[in-house]
């Protein structure tokens, strides 16, 4: 079901993502903001989705590698 989402758009490590005051929400597919969007407030509609986009912090050997715990909010939309 698709949704609207306001909030600031930033860039993270992980790809573009826009903060409201509930979450942090990736938008699926963008890599980065363009400039003139940077920390300024945007209204995106999409399907809203919970899931795990990073690997797990720590792989099958026990070692620590680049991740997240747990799942993030993505929000896939049809055009930027």
């Amino acid at each position: 079901m698709e949704t609207s989402i306001t909030g600031i758009c930033y860039n993270a490590k992980g790809g573009a993502v826009l903060v409201s005051e509930e979450k942090v929400v990736y938008v699926w597919g963008l890599q980065a903001w363009e400039e003139q969007w940077l920390g300024r407030s945007r209204t995106l509609r999409g399907v809203l989705e919970e899931q795990s986009i990073f690997p797990d912090p720590v792989n099958e050997n026990g070692e620590y590698q680049q991740g997240a715990t747990g799942k993030q909010w993505v929000l896939r939309m049809n055009e930027y």
